[in-house]
């Protein structure tokens, strides 16, 4: 066995252990059974736009960076050509079953698939586009490509070796998929369902007269997490952080004071984090209840794996939160970060 693979199955090893501690612990202290989670992403990965330049050079130094669940940096891969864009959408597809992790170069215009210790394994070029999901059941990854439209152009279906396998004629800004829907929700403007098994497309109704930025999906209620924003020439718009239900309609939504730039939903409480642009990050129930804030210069987040609490990408570094707000680990950026995306396994 090999060095770094020695230490990444250490890690692996620790992780589990602590959540099947907790886990223990808490049925002890109740005295009652509980179901088993299920299974958490193992860790992060961030990527940024270190690097201001984004043309006119031979490389570029924006960075990709693979995070094990207790914070410690496994691996920085480097040269990507990123620049900012409108909020932090999914660049990032982590198929924790098949230990792949997709990515979407923004400038580079590249798909391009890592193994989790960093190894490059694919690149597709010439892949405009602004967010991609995995479809966990057979490996495919759907990408909302562009052609210089805020809205996208197609949803485009790509199989593990990179081959185009399908085009759907529906835009948006951000993708993910939902087990119990057996399908994929599109957000933009409007609000769209394209199921896998049939390829129907549901076009559910509008969302916004802007457009919504981000979308995350709690996979055992279906609930549906989505965030509008406001611009002062669309009107009508507003900044929000919305909750849908499985068949599309609205369950509630909530006015926010600031802009949001990314969602993240808790796979067991089905909790939603949501990012505030250079505010912070909140946490809103199922039920719309505002249950914590954290204030800090924010960019993205993602939530950590068994209730550990929250990621948080700074411009400086990331952090790792735990729920009860303490600073678990921070890890600094290569360089300072005007943006970033991040996603679990």
């Amino acid at each position: 066995m090999s060095g770094p693979f020695r230490i990444w199955a250490a890690r692996a090893i620790a992780c589990r252990c602590w959540a099947a501690a907790a886990l223990w612990g808490f049925v002890a202290l109740h005295s009652t059974a509980v179901p088993l989670p299920r299974d958490g992403p193992a860790g992060v990965v961030v990527l940024d736009d270190c690097d201001s330049e984004y043309k006119g050079k031979a490389q570029y130094g924006d960075n990709l960076s693979f995070f094990d669940c207790n914070g410690r940096l496994d691996a920085r891969v480097s040269g990507f050509n990123n620049c900012e864009q409108s909020a932090s959408n999914h660049r990032i597809a982590c198929d924790g079953d098949r230990g792949y992790v997709w990515v979407l170069e923004g400038v580079g215009a590249r798909l391009l698939k890592f193994n989790r210790f960093g190894k490059e394994l694919l690149s597709v070029k010439r892949v405009p586009a602004y967010a991609l999901a995995v479809d966990p059941p057979t490996g495919n990854v759907w990408v909302l490509t562009h052609k210089g439209s805020d809205h996208g152009q197609n949803a485009v279906v790509f199989d593990a070796d990179g081959k185009k396998v399908a085009v759907y004629d529906v835009t948006g800004y951000d993708i993910a998929y939902d087990g119990n829907a057996k399908g994929f929700w599109v957000v933009g403007t409007n609000l769209t369902r394209i199921k896998t098994e049939t390829g129907a497309i549901e076009r559910i109704r509008k969302l916004s007269t802007h457009g919504v930025a981000c979308i995350a999906i709690h996979q055992a209620t279906g609930a549906v997490w989505i965030t509008p924003r406001r611009h002062p020439e669309a009107n009508d718009s507003k900044d929000e952080i919305q909750c849908v239900n499985g068949d599309g309609s609205l369950r509630f939504a909530v006015t926010l004071d600031e802009t949001p730039f990314n969602v993240s939903v808790d796979a067991q409480s089905g909790a939603a984090w949501v990012t505030l642009f250079r505010t912070g990050v909140r946490c809103y129930s199922l039920d719309g209840k505002m249950l914590t804030e954290h204030k800090l210069d924010a960019r993205t987040a993602q939530v950590a794996p068994e209730g550990k609490g929250v990621w948080v990408v700074t411009p400086v570094e990331t952090v790792l939160i735990s729920a009860r707000g303490a600073q678990v680990r921070t890890v600094p950026h290569a360089r300072k970060t005007t943006q970033a995306w991040i996603a679990g396994w």
